[in-house]
């Protein structure tokens, strides 16, 4: 026996390490403002993550099954089609990397600056003729957007205001989201900082463990999924995003499992009965799903509270698989739901006017 512990201590055989996680949730208290992140170790044995993309614009709950994934967030800016200059189609302007094909519209950054990734997934800093010029090629995927927040812990928004890059919008004090890794490069975190303005978030990004940090695309283009679940929903349909891929778990088979019990539960409820008693139990379904979903993850939550007995920091760490494909089926379900009760709600406000109408 004392041999066996000897060859595990010379050759590093590492059957008593614990999984190293990439779908780490968290959400902080800091400096008077409210942080919901995505934590990744970038050496993850459970998890990959992916940039992508897609020529139509989507949704980021499908952005995030169309790429087999279940967490994701927002990219960077695009042409929305619904600016009257983007003429009602959406396209792409800034750069995206997306497994070595490069995605531009112009040849240069400019001002903005790439947040990518090389094949050995080490975060990288990429600016045309600027930062790193020289290993543009090194870019396996990422994308580029402005300000660049943060670089070697340095508040790099200043900059910007130099050249007249900062406008109001973007000191209006609004979510705003971001992308950041960490000084020794093995970790990555994105997600959202609420209510403040692009010269505030460097500091509450430096207290969060971010070296190096991107801005990412705000206001009507946030959109944050974590586990299907909107953190932050969508005020329209994007381009691309960053999302989290479980290895080993098919997505699309959770979905449709979700889709065949959504079916089900329609066909029940749309007999004969009434529409407030369809809408009831529709209610009643979706309030038992948010016990379960609580329930399950209250088991795997880590929570800090302060001496005025207020919640400051949590973070979710959902390591059991089948627990897992639990959560995305409970997600995907209530979602569903959520369409269906919308349907009928729908249905209840159209008689309803037309009531009114003959009174």
């Amino acid at each position: 026996m004392r041999n066996i512990f000897l060859i595990i201590l010379i050759f590093g055989v590492s059957i008593f390490s614990a999984p190293v996680f990439g779908n780490t949730y968290i959400e902080r208290y800091i400096l008077g403002h409210t942080v919901k992140v995505i934590e990744y170790d970038l050496s993850s044995d459970m998890y990959d993550f992916a940039i992508v993309a897609t020529d139509e614009a989507t949704d980021m709950r499908s952005l995030a099954l169309d790429n087999n994934s279940f967490t994701g967030i927002n990219g960077v800016f695009f042409c929305p089609d619904d600016y009257t200059a983007c003429g009602n189609k959406s396209y792409t302007i800034n750069e995206r990397y997306i497994a070595w094909e490069k995605i531009a519209t112009y040849k240069s950054t400019w001002d903005r600056v790439v947040f990518g990734f090389d094949t050995e997934n080490t975060p990288l800093l990429f600016q045309t003729d600027q930062i790193n010029a020289e290993r543009e090629s090194e870019i396996y995927q990422g994308f580029a957007n402005f300000p660049l927040l943060m670089r070697d812990w340095d508040n790099m928004v200043e900059s910007y205001h130099d050249v007249w890059l900062i406008d109001a919008k973007m000191l209006a004090e609004i979510p705003r989201n971001f992308i950041c890794s960490s000084a020794d490069k093995t970790h990555i975190y994105f997600g959202l900082v609420y209510d403040i303005s692009l010269d505030r978030l460097p500091v509450i990004l430096e207290r969060l463990g971010c070296s190096d940090a991107l801005n990412l695309d705000a206001w009507w283009s946030t959109a944050f999924v974590y586990n299907w679940w909107y953190v932050a929903w969508p005020g329209r349909d994007i381009l691309d995003g960053i999302v989290i891929q479980r290895k080993w778990l098919d997505v699309n088979q959770v979905e449709d499992k979700a889709k065949k019990l959504s079916r089900k539960i329609d066909d029940i409820i749309s007999s004969s009965m009434s529409l407030d008693k369809q809408i009831s139990i529709l209610w009643s379904l979706d309030t038992r799903l948010k016990q379960i979903r609580k329930n399950v993850y209250k088991k795997y939550t880590t929570e800090t509270i302060n001496q005025w007995n207020v919640n400051i920091w949590y973070q979710i760490e959902l390591n059991d698989l089948k627990w897992l494909e639990d959560i995305y089926l409970i997600n995907a379900l209530q979602y569903h739901l959520r369409e269906v009760k919308k349907s009928k709600l729908d249905e209840l406000y159209e008689i309803n006017r037309f009531l009114k109408t003959i009174e």
